[in-house]
């Protein structure tokens, strides 16, 4: 799992200025590990939030901060996992380890941007949040 990152990554922002580096096969998988790694890291710190009331059960605590995270959570990663593993075969197309002709090719380098983009537009506040994705990049996600 070399998505998951132990640093926060609570206010940090996608770096693309261009929509051609936004649509970028790696730029796209990036945003998607932003967004999972931004839930399990406010989960966990809810959870550690609450388990600091000396008062208050594990039981409970958990309880009271898992069950949005975690069901927030398990979606982004089920999104998450579906775009990585659109994007290894994407590499392997590019490769050449799949063999198969250009317009192949071209058709799935433009559907994984376009199931990447239909993702992000579902989920678009998430992914805004703490302007990860700057207004514009909304748009480019909108049109």
């Amino acid at each position: 799992m070399d998505w998951v990152s132990t640093t926060p990554v609570e206010g940090s922002q996608n770096e693309a200025k261009s929509l051609e580096e936004f649509l970028a096969d790696d730029n796209l998988l990036a945003i998607f590990a932003h967004r999972t790694n931004l839930l399990l890291q406010r989960s966990a710190m809810r959870l550690q939030g609450k388990l600091s009331d000396k008062k208050t059960h594990p039981l409970d605590a958990w309880n009271d901060s898992q069950v949005f995270y975690l069901n927030s959570l398990s979606k982004a990663y089920g999104e998450h996992f579906g775009v990585m593993m659109f994007h290894r075969f994407l590499q392997r197309l590019k490769s050449g380890e799949v063999k198969t002709n250009d317009d192949t090719k071209e058709c799935f380098q433009i559907l994984y941007q376009l199931h990447a983009l239909s993702r992000i537009d579902a989920d678009l506040g998430t992914f805004r949040d703490g302007d990860y994705l700057s207004s514009e990049m909304g748009e480019w996600v909108k049109d």
